[in-house]
């Protein structure tokens, strides 16, 4: 048997040990804590109450892993009004607390109990999104198993997290029949692998959450979605998988994220994409089969990136195409491909008094309008 104290795991495969000797952070000397306090720039959790949380009548005291705070009860379940921002003071502070890992050699002893702070924020985050998720959507089906029902099993959110995955899956057959889900102006910061069992959907909107990535599961088994809005998140990367399998995809809107970079083979499988906005994101270049994997690309945003150059047969397949922003980039000339085959472009947006390579074709449209 191993010398050390065990902190209880957060499931059966994955121990978590102090040296021995040392205790929670929760139960620390009052002195050290005033150090650490002070070495995280006051962000130790404390006791946390629900003073102005409407229909939130008690709390339960958690002491898991090794931290002791207080936290509005989901056992009641009278805060399905408002989930979504339920758990950011708490997780925001142990992300700081472990953003300061770098402890004094004095201090260096309780490395551990960091440790397992840092992955138990992972999972509480993790177990917030699919909170989120299933209090949107419970409304809507009629449930196999009840959301109550599995969450009464345990008090600890993170111990619950199995239980609300299980849920999903019992109750696929009902989030098969969900044709829309629009969850906006929320905290949800990942989007949960669950959102494959809702094998209907035709529409998603995640716009204006926290969504810092976007999974290659996204989209894998969702062959009936035609319209994704992930507008105003957070997003810095995008999977080279994200809906390789939803060949119904018209409308993609990924404007006002922090994309720097696309995946060669962004867009493989989206063979009917024809509305697709890039804008307002940090990329510098477009992938170079871009253009030929939307043959039927009718309105593309690229303005308000950092793009300085577009490849040579960029849009030379568009045939289709009316509505081409470019704006607010650094280019200085565009490709002799760009609407080469496409006769109806109504607008093309783009800084001409920096364009100094400018196609004959671009300008002898007569329905061609130069937007400033």
């Amino acid at each position: 048997m191993d010398s050390r104290s065990v902190i209880p795991a957060l499931d059966t495969n994955t121990p978590y040990y102090v040296p021995e000797g040392e205790c929670p952070i929760a139960k620390l000397p009052v002195e050290l804590l005033c150090k650490i306090f002070t070495l995280t720039e006051g962000s130790l959790p404390i006791p946390l109450v629900s003073t102005g949380w409407n229909k939130i009548s008690r709390t339960t005291t958690i002491s898991y892993p090794c931290l002791e705070k207080r936290l509005p009860s989901l056992s009641s379940f009278l805060i399905q009004t408002d989930v979504r921002g339920a758990y950011d003071e708490i997780t925001a502070r142990i992300h700081r607390i472990w953003a300061h890992r770098q402890l004094p050699e004095a201090m260096t002893s309780v490395q551990p109990t960091f440790a397992c702070i840092e992955e138990y924020a992972k999972r509480f985050e993790e177990y917030k999104n699919l909170m989120t998720l299933a209090l949107v959507v419970r409304r809507h089906i009629r449930q196999t198993t009840t959301l109550e029902e599995k969450l009464k099993l345990e008090t600890d959110p993170v111990l619950r997290l199995p239980h609300i995955k299980k849920w999903f899956e019992e109750n696929q057959e009902e989030l098969a029949h969900l044709k829309d889900l629009s969850i906006e102006l929320g905290d949800i910061t990942e989007i949960p692998e669950e959102l494959n069992y809702f094998t209907g959907l035709e529409k998603i909107s995640f716009r204006g959450n926290q969504i810092r990535s976007i999974p290659g599961h996204f989209g894998r088994n969702l062959p009936l979605l035609s319209a994704v809005d992930l507008r105003q998140n957070q997003v810095s990367t995008i999977s080279a998988d994200f809906c390789i399998n939803s060949t119904n995809i018209h409308t993609l809107q990924l404007d006002n994220n922090k994309i720097s970079q696309l995946p060669e083979n962004f867009g493989l499988g989206m063979i009917k994409l024809s509305n697709l906005d890039l804008g307002s994101n940090k990329l510098k270049k477009v992938p170079s089969d871009f253009g030929r994997l939307f043959p039927n690309m009718y309105r593309l945003c690229l303005s308000n990136n950092e793009i300085e150059e577009l490849n040579d047969e960029f849009g030379s397949h568009w045939t289709k195409l009316r509505f081409c922003e470019l704006k607010d980039n650094k280019l200085s000339s565009l490709p002799s491909s760009l609407a080469i085959n496409s006769t109806r472009v109504m607008l093309l947006s783009a800084d001409w008094e920096k364009i100094k390579v400018c196609p004959k074709h671009l300008v002898r449209f007569s329905s061609l309008r130069k937007s400033h």
